[in-house]
């Protein structure tokens, strides 16, 4: 029976990158389902995501990684394969809107996006009655004192004790430190109304509007 992957990865662009990739798969007899890149032209960077089907790659797991790494130290890639069936124990964080949160709770109720969310975290109580109505935890981590240092100390804490393998800043309105990006890099990301990674920060469609 076939099983569903994603691959993900990202490098310094050049040509020929998905076409070796491609290519890779073809010949470990990979089924190409769906396929999405993109290239930032202002860090020279390439990015991309492939889902791919195959018999069973837990069966040729060792070789299918160390061949396919071969590929990736040659493109200078970073690269991610995952079960796309594996529901990834995922925290949230929120604030005061909450369009992206009920989204969120919204896929994970239906299936469909395969997420098992451990808890949410906020920093005002505005969502505590709808996430603990929905069956999941909810802690309220208030700044206190602007006392950022502490508040994040906890926060890391409770996503340790939840066993969090993705955070989710779901209109988190807060700055995150250095420190607690690090402890969380690649296992945390922002979803807001910005076109990522095009147009970063405050006013994206002030941004893209200009450069049209």
């Amino acid at each position: 029976m076939k099983k569903e992957y994603v691959l993900t990865f990202s490098c310094p662009d050049q040509k020929g990158i998905q076409a070796k990739t491609s290519s890779f798969l073809f010949s470990n007899n990979a089924f190409l389902t769906d396929v999405q890149s993109y290239s930032d032209k202002k860090t020279q960077s390439f990015f991309s995501r492939i889902v791919f089907s195959l018999d069973d790659l837990d069966g040729v797991a060792s070789s299918f990684m160390s061949e396919f790494d071969v590929l990736a130290s040659e493109l200078s890639m970073k690269w991610n394969i995952n079960d796309l069936n594996k529901k990834t124990k995922t925290l949230i964080a929120v604030s005061k809107e909450g369009h992206c949160l009920n989204d969120l709770l919204y896929r994970a109720k239906y299936k469909d996006m395969p997420i098992d969310i451990v808890g949410v975290v906020s920093n005002h109580e505005t969502f505590k009655e709808i996430v603990e109505f929905n069956g999941y935890q909810f802690h309220h981590l208030p700044i206190i004192n602007n006392d950022k240092k502490s508040q994040e100390k906890e926060f890391h804490e409770i996503a340790i004790q939840a066993e969090a393998e993705l955070i989710v800043l779901a209109r988190y309105m807060q700055i995150l430190s250095q420190d607690f990006v690090s402890k969380w890099s690649n296992n945390c990301i922002n979803i807001h109304h910005s076109f990522l990674p095009s147009f970063k920060g405050s006013k994206p469609y002030h941004q893209a509007y200009n450069k049209a």
